[in-house]
């Protein structure tokens, strides 16, 4: 049986070409319409110029007005097309898509946030984020592509420090992993490539504000050692700060997350591994062998981690004082990285941090 269009409202009704078909004008001034293989010609321009029109945007009576004639005599055009199989009628039009992939992902983001009924709304979150400054201090492929990450997740104000005490380290060949460095990024300074990652996977555009160095920074995010002076620095200006570990053992931990004068602090984690430590040879021979890179393998699972933490850390809804990562870590084995164990540590008597020893219990803070 042929397909017949509605009678009911037919001028409302969305014409479209089926998928695969061809619609051309011959040498010969004839027009073709239909597959390679199955079609028809004809002669009518009037008809060519409504087919022409069909594109699941306008609707019959738009078309007609668009070409200059009635919408009835368009319906013998329109029903043969339907006959032939070369022509769909859509129940509403085709919306045009997003200009940019950036209004496309915090589309899909805030609907998908929406369908879960968050207690906060997708779009007051993605506000909170992107008035959240992150610092990240290091200088390997972990810190540019964790400033990737973090910038399409809405936390725009995040920028890549470097090593500490300079900004000039250019990217080389080996730095090149996943989808964020490109080969064209070597021999760049991490503060260029910083601003070409910001354009490309920014979540919200902060372009033309004054972000930067007016307001404390909500997290530091250290992928390095860090040195005493800059160690004193936060606990004087009460910067909470994650510490990346180096990998050691080809293990990695993620972690602590360090509340200066509430937590346990780096100061307090050295003096209890000198104390536990089976000889002082042990520690050196493990801070010697550290390395600063983070083997591409397990690259993405280990910034999929760091920016789920940071995301619960500076959540407005989950309190920060319950983070799992407070006086913890995360350690992962590269070899196994669903090999997972959380490593505890409480306050050291002998650290001036200022860390209260009566809120610890096992190990976990309260």
């Amino acid at each position: 049986m042929k397909n017949q269009p509605e009678q009911n409202q037919p001028e409302q009704q969305v014409p479209i070409l089926r998928p695969g078909t061809s619609l051309i004008q011959l040498v010969n001034g004839d027009y073709y319409v239909g597959s390679p293989r199955k079609g028809f010609c004809f002669t009518e321009i009037q008809r060519y110029r409504f087919l022409q029109s069909c594109d699941g945007k306008k609707t019959l009576s738009e078309i007609a007005q668009l070409i200059g004639c009635e919408s009835n005599s368009l319906m013998a055009f329109l029903e043969s097309a339907i006959s032939n199989n070369y022509l769909l009628l859509l129940s509403d039009q085709i919306t045009s898509g997003e200009k940019t992939r950036r209004d496309c992902e915090s589309n899909f983001y805030i609907s998908h946030l929406d369908s879960h009924n968050f207690a906060t709304a997708s779009a007051v979150l993605f506000r909170q984020r992107a008035q959240h400054e992150i610092l990240i201090f290091g200088s390997n492929q972990f810190s540019v592509a964790l400033f990737a990450i973090l910038q399409a997740a809405g936390f725009s104000k995040s920028r890549i420090i470097g090593s500490f005490g300079f900004d000039a380290t250019q990217i080389i060949a080996e730095d090149l992993a996943g989808g964020v460095i490109q080969s064209s990024d070597i021999g760049s300074t991490l503060n260029q490539i910083s601003k070409r990652i910001s354009r490309e996977h920014q979540l919200v555009n902060t372009a033309g504000s004054e972000i930067y160095g007016k307001n404390q920074p909500a997290l530091i995010i250290a992928m390095q050692p860090i040195p005493v002076d800059y160690q004193q620095r936060w606990l004087s200006e009460s910067t909470p700060y994650l510490v990346i570990g180096p990998v050691i053992e080809n293990q990695v931990d993620i972690g602590p997350i360090v509340l200066p004068g509430a937590s346990t602090c780096l100061r307090c984690i050295d003096l209890s591994a000198t104390a536990n430590a089976l000889t002082p040879e042990i520690a050196t021979l493990n801070y010697l062998t550290a390395q600063e890179r983070i083997p591409a393998g397990v690259l993405s699972i280990l910034i999929g981690y760091t920016q789920l933490f940071v995301a619960q850390f500076l959540d407005p809804v989950l309190s920060g004082i319950s983070h799992p990562l407070i006086s913890s870590a995360l350690r992962i084995d590269l070899d196994n990285p669903c090999k997972q164990s959380h490593i505890k540590w409480q306050p050291n008597s002998m650290c001036g941090c200022g860390a209260d020893l009566g809120e610890y219990a096992g190990g976990q803070f309260r």
